[in-house]
């Protein structure tokens, strides 16, 4: 009886699967030492340990592919941004309801680079944020009735220790766009800049 899992090789040093490897090719290399009783007991305990390595593998497999993102079937709206060198486009989730903006983008454990999501309110304030519960760096785009960029927030940390900081409007805006960290600095996005919005048909 053969059991081929994996090569020791292409297995990270520290890892579960690494050290029942290891296990499975020191049984495999004294195989030829011993009775047929021995030998008997051994091969089940390869073939328990290759269960064993199969469940690691898969569980592991799962854990790389079970990051929430956004949902698939989302209809996104779009947000143009119009720089001095360029114009970017954002697909967008859009927080219109005092329940999703409670929401926003918290227990988000990733977020794809030109996506994000559009805050609408009905009138325009000084509106503030924070990232309590929020599992990703954030930047905050302010823009104001007109679709003036107000003000940028670059690199919002998460908070999971209140008292949280807060991050505000310099003057009253009614939108704002969250996108990664370093958005802003990579499409040299700046107060001054407008922005245009695009909004599905199911809004």
């Amino acid at each position: 009886m053969v059991v081929i899992v994996q090569k020791i090789g292409d297995v990270d040093r520290l890892t579960p699967k690494y050290y029942i490897l290891k296990l499975i090719d020191f049984l495999s290399i004294n195989l030829k030492k011993l009775n047929m009783v021995s030998k008997g007991l051994i091969l089940g305990m390869i073939a328990g340990l290759g269960i064993i390595l199969y469940a690691v593998t898969m569980s592991g497999n799962n854990m790389e592919t079970d990051i929430p993102e956004f949902d698939k079937s989302t209809d996104y709206s779009q947000v143009f941004i119009y720089s001095t060198n360029s114009e970017i486009m954002v697909n967008v989730e859009v927080a219109d309801t005092p329940q999703k903006q409670s929401q926003g983008l918290m227990s988000r454990e990733n977020l794809k680079l030109d996506h994000g999501m559009l805050f609408i309110f009905d009138d325009e304030s000084i509106l503030s944020f924070w990232m309590k519960g929020t599992l990703i760096p954030l930047d905050m785009i302010f823009v104001d009735k007109t679709f003036r960029i107000i003000n940028v927030v670059d690199n919002a940390l998460p908070c999971n220790t209140e008292p949280c900081p807060d991050y505000s409007s310099e003057k009253p805006a009614k939108y704002v766009l969250e996108v990664n960290a370093g958005f802003v600095e990579t499409n040299d996005i700046e107060a001054g800049d407008f922005i245009s919005i695009n909004l599905n048909s199911s809004k």
